[in-house]
């Protein structure tokens, strides 16, 4: 599993220990709901948090670990997280080391170990602090739990496509557990192909507990190899995706309407600068609206 410079990981925040039962429909901090593929805003809105994330890890990769140099690891992970208002955020890198008499430690959250802090600022874009960083990761942490899913993750991806990088982005969602008036929080991981002849998949990883490795609910590829990056878009559902709308707006804002070709041969457009979407035969009809 090749993690070193091709995972990337994201949260929309912290949240304590769970074992949620939740009385009313507001979630606690980073927690958020499922997106419906039919609720085009939350489409967008999703797609355009996976964009922030995608140019936060950018500059933390191509400024902070070229001042910070060699990690003398086997693989190294970036955490990532953006504030709200997509403004500002950081990347905490935690890394393997490569054991004294050499060979590959096991890529658990108990043998990683915290080594760079990037401070981001988003528009305009930049790196305004790096530092690095020393110790373990505390057993039980939200970090420790990230950790887990992302390497669950990446097994799975290796499985469904063995030759293929990606960059990973998390999210973290309730759903149901399957007991009365209970929830639950699950890792949604968006893996963005490092490669633009790459598949784009989303992985759904179970929560993760004290003992044992959480399950993948599910794995799903949103684009096949190379369809993020065609013109148009096409995506293997039948509307676009937060991929989609990510995808479009990495273009940059110059690339305008981004057309998207769906599963049931649907015409779509999604704006690079905005991340709105509506259908190429009906702008009006069915439209997430603009910022």
């Amino acid at each position: 599993m090749a993690l070193a410079g091709c995972v990337r990981a994201n949260a929309h925040g912290e949240f304590d220990e769970v074992g949620l039962s939740l009385a009313s429909s507001e979630l606690p901090p980073g927690l958020y709901p499922p997106v419906t593929p039919s609720d085009l805003e939350a489409v967008r809105e999703r797609g355009k948090f996976l964009y922030g994330m995608e140019r936060a890890l950018n500059l933390a990769y191509e400024d902070a670990m070229f001042r910070a140099g060699d990690p003398q690891a086997v693989a190294v992970l970036p955490l990532v997280q953006v504030d709200p208002g997509g403004e500002s955020g950081e990347v905490v890198f935690v890394r393997w080391p490569t054991p004294p008499g050499g060979g590959a430690p096991k890529l658990t959250a108990e043998n990683a170990e915290r080594w760079l802090l990037a401070s981001i600022r988003l528009n305009p874009d930049s790196v305004i602090d790096v530092e690095l960083l020393s110790g373990g990761i505390e057993k039980g942490s939200h970090d420790a739990r990230r950790i887990t899913s992302l390497v669950t993750a990446a097994e799975a991806l290796q499985d469904k496509a063995p030759d293929a990088l990606f960059h990973l982005l998390d999210v973290y969602e309730v759903v149901p557990s399957g007991k009365a008036s209970a929830n639950k929080p699950v890792a949604h991981v968006y893996a963005l192909s490092a490669d633009e002849a790459g598949p784009d998949l989303e992985v759904v990883v179970d929560e993760v507990r004290k003992r044992g490795t959480p399950e993948v609910l599910s794995i799903e590829t949103t684009h096949e190899a190379g369809q993020g990056s065609s013109d148009p878009i096409v995506v293997t559902s039948n509307r676009p995706s937060a991929l989609s709308v990510t995808r479009a707006m990495l273009r940059g804002p110059s690339a305008g309407s981004v057309g998207v070709l769906t599963g049931d041969t649907q015409q779509w457009v999604v704006d690079a600068r905005t991340g709105e979407i509506s259908r190429a035969s009906d702008q009006g009809s069915e439209k997430a609206p603009a910022p």
